[in-house]
């Protein structure tokens, strides 16, 4: 399906840049899509030129930004970890051309990025080394849910 860009507008798909969306299969507690899709670090890199089947005239676009649910996110910790390194994905995306673009490129200077923000103290997912930060979850009471319409990964409804 063709979507035309008939007047300047501000993209924001939900797929790859709702970040509230988990990063990786590994997380525990977050909204998914089910089916093993994510909204990984590499899907919001190659965003928005993962678009221009739907989107033809996407250069017409005024610009792109990211979308952060909170209510499963109760803490500052827990929205750094879901925000952090896809916004640094997002940025790049944003400002490079699509012929200029290297994820791989990008992801071998994660670790700077990932010590920039550690010394701030800014909990993030590293993607690189899971292990080395744990996710931060919400209270107790928090489930993984899958796309918002009311049902739990178990099926029950909320």
């Amino acid at each position: 399906m063709d979507f035309p860009i008939r007047f300047p507008k501000v993209i924001c798909p939900h797929h790859p840049i709702y970040f509230d969306f988990i990063q990786s299969l590994k997380l525990h507690s977050g909204r998914d899509f089910g089916k093993g899709k994510v909204n990984s670090t590499a899907a919001v890199y190659a965003y928005p030129d993962t678009l221009r089947a739907q989107v033809p005239n996407l250069d017409q676009a005024a610009g792109l930004q990211a979308a952060v649910w909170t209510e499963q996110i109760h803490t500052p910790e827990r929205l750094w970890f879901m925000i952090f390194p896809r916004l640094t994905a997002l940025a790049e995306s944003a400002w490079t051309s699509a012929s200029r673009k290297d994820y791989a490129d990008f992801s071998r200077r994660l670790p700077a990025h990932f010590a920039y923000l550690n010394q701030r103290g800014i909990n993030s997912y590293n993607l690189l080394n899971p292990q080395s930060t744990p996710e931060v979850l919400g209270p107790a009471k928090s489930v993984r849910i899958d796309d918002g319409w009311g049902k739990t990964k178990s099926g029950k409804s909320k």
